[in-house]
């Protein structure tokens, strides 16, 4: 069903921009004490934004693997479970016409976790920056400001 081929790629886009939001709330408080320590520092923004890539990096390869792990493991038991409860559906009310409900209930099934295709499109625009990369938000504001762009 789609809940298994969406569900480890929606948690993982999800993982990585939960570690750029938090490299990003690292980068000001990391850019402000290097201008306090050294005050001359011309690239104390680069090494706040190379401090910041690098916390996405560890929270990233922390936890991606341990998210998507979990959900490739549970999607099975996941998808036994909505089958039992469309039986014991069938079983308790028998339908009036049984192919047309054997042919829907697999629909269902097919179908289920489809509103993960939705979770993913708006993790994907959070990584990316959303509408707001422009003013250095997401990671390809964390590269540019490193001044690994060209």
């Amino acid at each position: 069903d789609l809940e298994r081929v969406l569900a480890p790629a929606a948690l993982a886009a999800f993982a990585v921009g939960g570690a750029i939001l938090a490299a990003l709330a690292l980068e000001q408080p990391t850019s402000a004490a290097l201008n306090q320590l050294v005050p001359g520092l011309a690239i104390a923004s680069n090494v706040a934004a190379a401090t910041a890539i690098v916390v996405v990096a560890v929270l990233v390869w922390r936890f991606v693997p341990e998210l998507s792990h979990g959900a490739i493991v549970r999607a099975p038991v996941r998808g036994e479970r909505a089958r039992a409860r469309l039986q014991r559906r069938r079983e308790k009310h028998p339908p009036r016409w049984p192919k047309l409900a054997i042919s829907l209930d697999g629909s269902r099934r097919l179908l289920r976790g489809a509103w993960l295709a939705l979770a993913l499109f708006v993790a994907v625009a959070g990584l990316l920056g959303g509408t707001s990369s422009q003013n250095g938000h997401g990671g390809p504001g964390l590269i540019e400001r490193l001044g690994a762009t060209p």
